[in-house]
């Protein structure tokens, strides 16, 4: 690198300190040390990203320009780190004047070839949509199928809005996909009753008017003519049993609301929900629930009988196992308690609501033995 060069630099620098006078350096942003401009330190630097970082100042000329010592950071830098982005050379760009003439000349053939490529294309194009404008067959359109005003139902459902995060919270998909089951299945019920309905009718008409297809006597034309002017009647919907799915979902939505009501303390409501659950759908959580609530109020005996079911389904259900025993000690019944809940800590013996139990119901016993007097017969 010649002096000239150098002096080019560097009054470079100093148009552009006179022009930025208030920028931040690069020797101040990356903080460098002004000692580790150094050969010494730069030959003994083992930090590759400390090199790119002197090497950008070194190169931005801003502190000066020492070829020498960019050669040298340069040099430890291939050593470090071969494939840095400093050490990438930068190449000018080729135009036709850097090209030899058969380059030249492949280059504009191959252009040649795409543009009459293209142009043919292009034509054929245009003769395809001549042609089709030409035909005028006429092409048939499938009809739309029109469902039934009266099966129609609209609805208008509310879009979530995307920054409406509480709603999103509370969105549960698998809900709403059975509530799509069930509309759907309520509306295909819908279909079979109104087919029915239409069915039955017609089949009415025929055995009013005592004739079958169009050979029809004027009387009887009279008669349908005179039916078809009474107003139709409206559709009669039978009681029918709900679907599994829907028997399901109802059952969740009443044990849901019971568990709510029996967080509450309301133990009459919760009750009444358990009790819904197990009409629409019978289960041991269910009847668990009620048992509880059940002993909440009171009720021992069908508390009991709720635990006998569960016991009966599942005979290893230590809740139903321990409620029974609380029923029984409800209701006076402290050695069958006693029994009931013994089964308790058998399976459990950290139990402490059961070991509780089991001392209750002892002091019970001893106690009804105590007071009970024993009569002693002599046998001659």
């Amino acid at each position: 690198m010649s002096t000239i060069e150098d002096l080019q630099k560097i009054q470079e620098y100093q148009e552009y300190s006179y022009r930025n006078p208030g920028k931040e350096s690069l020797l101040e942003k990356y903080r460098i040390p002004i000692q580790h401009f150094d050969f010494d330190y730069v030959n003994r630097c083992k930090d590759a990203n400390e090199l790119e970082k002197i090497i950008d100042v070194l190169r931005s000329g801003q502190e000066g320009y020492y070829p020498d010592l960019l050669r040298a950071t340069e040099g430890q830098l291939a050593k470090l780190r071969p494939n840095s982005k400093c050490l990438r050379q930068r190449c000018r760009v080729l135009n036709k004047n850097d090209l030899e003439k058969d380059e030249l000349d492949k280059i504009a053939n191959d252009l040649n070839k795409w543009v009459a490529n293209v142009s043919k294309c292009n034509r054929e194009l245009e003769e395809r949509k001549s042609n089709k404008t030409s035909c005028n067959v006429k092409i048939r359109q499938p009809q739309p199928q029109c469902q039934p005003l009266n099966l129609v139902k609209k609805e208008n459902a509310r879009r979530i809005s995307s920054t409406d995060y509480g709603a999103w919270d509370r969105y549960d998909p698998d809900t709403e996909i059975l509530k799509q089951d069930l509309e759907e299945e309520k509306r295909r019920q819908r279909v079979r009753q109104a087919r029915i309905a239409e069915e039955k009718t017609r089949q009415d008409a025929e055995t009013f008017t005592g004739t079958r297809g169009p050979s029809a006597t004027p009387t009887s034309t009279f008669v349908m003519a005179s039916l078809e002017k009474r107003p139709p009647k409206k559709s009669v919907t039978f009681n029918r049993h709900p679907t599994e799915a829907e028997a399901w979902f109802l059952s969740e939505r009443e044990l849901e609301k019971g568990r709510e009501f029996f967080k509450n303390g309301d133990y009459e409501m919760a009750w009444r929900s358990f009790s819904n659950s197990i009409a629409s759908r019978m289960n041991v959580t269910n009847l668990n629930n009620r048992a509880v609530t059940s002993l909440k109020l009171k009720k021992y005996s069908e508390a009991l009988e709720d635990c006998e079911q569960v016991l009966a389904i599942e005979s290893k259900n230590l809740k139903a196992q321990l409620r029974k025993a609380q029923a029984l000690e409800g209701l006076q019944r402290y050695e069958d308690a006693l029994d009931a809940v013994m089964v308790v800590i058998e399976r459990d013996p950290n139990n402490s609501i059961a070991q509780e139990l089991a001392e209750r119901t002892r002091k019970h016993c001893r106690n009804v033995l105590k007071n009970t007097r024993l009569t002693i017969t002599e046998i001659e």
